[in-house]
């Protein structure tokens, strides 16, 4: 008897925190590349309580990451309740960046070493009558060291070609 209370105590808190996350979805990039744009878009807070959803991804070499995060909710009439962006560094679960309230469009640029990270987002549903939808857009650039070398190279080139003209 002891063993079913247990039991039914045991099923009774899974479904009470089932209810507290109304979602709890996780999207895997993987490798991010810099010539690409990657983005999430999904809709949340069809039913009352709190969401989070989790956007996973690498970046192999240091990076400026530049983010747009859309909150389309006053499109679909929709109510996303404090919708909030935290981006975390997976090697040792550091918070590099972390606001809350975001309006309907914010963007953001990270510098980023190489490593694995993940974008939470968080907030609450309204009544459940109309979901709330949100994008998240990512973009890696490369870091100044790059573009150094890539106008250098042209350097190089143009003056190379001054010199045949000259001849």
């Amino acid at each position: 008897m002891k063993k079913l209370k247990q039991a039914i105590i045991g099923l009774g808190l899974v479904f009470c925190a089932s209810l507290n996350i109304a979602q709890a979805e996780t999207f895997n990039l993987g490798t991010l590349e810099s010539d690409k744009v990657y983005t999430v878009t999904n809709i949340v807070g069809a039913k009352p309580g709190a969401w989070q959803d989790f956007i996973n991804f690498s970046v192999d070499e240091d990076t400026y990451l530049q983010t747009a995060v859309y909150s389309l909710s006053f499109l679909t009439m929709g109510a996303v309740d404090n919708f909030w962006l935290q981006l975390t560094d997976l090697a040792d679960n550091s918070i590099v960046f972390d606001t809350q309230n975001i309006a309907q469009v914010e963007n953001y640029t990270f510098s980023l070493d190489t490593g694995n990270y993940s974008f939470n987002l968080s907030g609450s549903g309204n009544d459940g009558f109309l979901p709330g939808v949100y994008t998240v857009a990512i973009s890696p650039v490369p870091e100044a060291p790059v573009y150094a070398l890539m106008l250098s190279g042209l350097a190089a080139m143009g003056i190379s070609l001054r010199k045949r003209k000259n001849k």
